[in-house]
């Protein structure tokens, strides 16, 4: 099913997100992801002043480095445009999240951490992102170490009851991890 068919539009913003995983070789993780937010016409900002079509107005770097167990190990932020030049004050506070565990209830703690005026809206957005891709690059990449057998799989604490699909009482674990539901 596709999304249903628009009438004429025309772009004004575009915002992107690019996420990555890495395996040092170290043996910790770092999770890495850049926004961009872009503008189709020129305008003033406030402070910055003119911002020509095409140029970022907010271009934001961060990079979570972690252990297995999804520790952070280092948190690293850079603030390459924005539109106060006060914004990239904040990256630093980021290493509140070193010691800290992305386990279930990471967004909440991420919200109390750095909601409002203790941190900046897009960096903090950043964050649950990133979470979902240490998950994507952490755990599939250790269980294809462990097992090429998709029965000798083990459903990872981390996952259960973490979506729809997860659900400890829902088909999918119910077929494929039947003993494995609380």
């Amino acid at each position: 099913m596709a999304l249903s068919k628009t009438v004429k539009r025309e772009l004004i913003h575009s915002r992107q997100i690019k996420c990555q995983g890495y395996l040092r070789e170290d043996g910790l993780w770092d999770i890495e992801a850049h926004l961009t937010d872009v503008k189709t016409q020129t305008f003033n900002a406030i402070e910055r002043g003119e911002v020509i079509a095409g140029e970022p107005i907010h271009e934001m770097l961060f990079r979570l480095t972690m252990n297995d167990q999804l520790v952070i190990q280092k948190a690293e932020t850079e603030t390459l445009k924005s539109p106060f030049s006060i914004c990239p004050e904040i990256n630093d506070d980021y290493h509140l999240l070193e010691g800290k565990q992305i386990a279930p209830g990471w967004n909440l703690m991420v919200k109390n951490l750095f909601a409002g005026v203790k941190g900046c809206t897009h960096l903090t957005e950043l964050l649950s992102v990133m979470a979902t891709t240490a998950f994507q690059t952490i755990f599939p990449y250790k269980n294809s170490l462990k097992s090429q057998k998709i029965k000798d799989l083990k459903l990872s604490n981390y996952l259960k009851n973490s979506c729809y699909s997860f659900d400890t009482k829902g088909k999918i674990v119910m077929e494929f991890w039947p003993d494995d539901k609380t």
